[in-house]
């Protein structure tokens, strides 16, 4: 990887964490307040949501594949990539509420995606 490469990563990955944060803070303080009042509601929203967006990707793959006879086909593959990045973005939006500290959003992030890049690499993918 060349030293360019390794700046535009950072840069990209700073622009992520930034984009987390700044979800994060627009969430917490865009609730009703009801929610303030009751933290551990808020917490139970942020991994509901994920729930939400994954039934969403759920739905997206079965109309991509025509699974439901009575609805037929419906939405195309770039729906169904679409909403698994829902999946995944809200669920570094959760971690985000949890730590409140990019640092360690990233490190959680990383953390699962190396334990990922390990297993593979047990199998033989990859370094």
């Amino acid at each position: 990887m060349s030293t360019t490469e390794t700046t535009q990563d950072a840069g990209t990955l700073e622009r992520v964490l930034t984009i987390i944060r700044n979800v994060d803070e627009w969430l917490d303080s865009d609730v009703p307040a009801d929610y303030r009042a009751q933290p551990l509601g808020q917490d139970w929203a942020r991994v509901a949501k994920v729930c939400e967006e994954a039934g969403e990707a759920i739905d997206a793959l079965i109309g991509c594949t025509g699974q439901n006879p009575r609805k037929g086909y419906y939405g195309e593959p770039d729906d169904l990539l679409a909403e698994l990045a829902d999946v995944a973005v809200t669920g570094m939006f959760a971690i985000q509420h949890f730590t409140k500290n990019n640092a360690r959003t990233a490190e959680v992030v990383m953390a699962s995606l190396e334990k990922a890049a390990k297993r593979a690499a047990d199998a033989g993918y990859g370094d």
